[in-house]
């Protein structure tokens, strides 16, 4: 992730008892490979209301960053949340999120019967890379529908 020339995000979520020793720990490890070579890694130390305490970097809100399998973590952060707020169930069925025509894969049963805990958990059936639908730039109305041309490579809840 942090190959010359390449930006990347890399976000912690943690208590942080002093900003400005997270900053201080950032800037050293800035000046050591391999993050000497990517120009848009920063800190950003955040309150728990929202307000920003400290930053290091070159990053903006503006920036465009590659975030590889960090955004796993931050899905399943956000899931969680929406979870714990009461908002969402770990078991509520995918397809009640999409019209009527969603579908995942072939098998109507699995497309019915999926869950948020399913995905965040690998129980879909989707073998390794399958899941990577976004290659290519999608608008993101169109990836539900590019699920419905998935053949999962394993059993679902496998």
């Amino acid at each position: 992730c942090f190959g010359a020339m390449r930006t990347c995000a890399l976000a912690v979520v943690a208590a942080v008892a002093s900003p400005g020793a997270a900053v201080k720990w950032f800037e050293g490890k800035r000046k050591i490979l391999p993050f000497s070579l990517a120009p848009g890694v920063s800190l950003t130390v955040v309150s728990r209301e929202g307000q920003k305490i400290a930053a290091s970097g070159d990053a903006t809100e503006h920036s465009l960053l590659e975030i590889g399998s960090l955004s796993k973590t931050m899905i399943a952060l956000g899931l969680a949340t929406l979870v714990d707020q009461g908002d969402l169930a770990w078991d509520a069925k995918v397809h009640t999120f999409f019209d009527a025509s969603f579908s995942f894969g072939s098998d109507d049963w699995v497309t019915q019967h999926l869950t948020i805990r399913d995905l965040l958990t690998h129980r879909s059936g989707l073998a390794e890379g399958q899941g990577d639908l976004i290659g290519g730039l999608y608008p993101s109305e169109q990836l539900p529908q590019l699920l419905g041309g998935v053949t999962p490579g394993n059993e679902f809840r496998e």
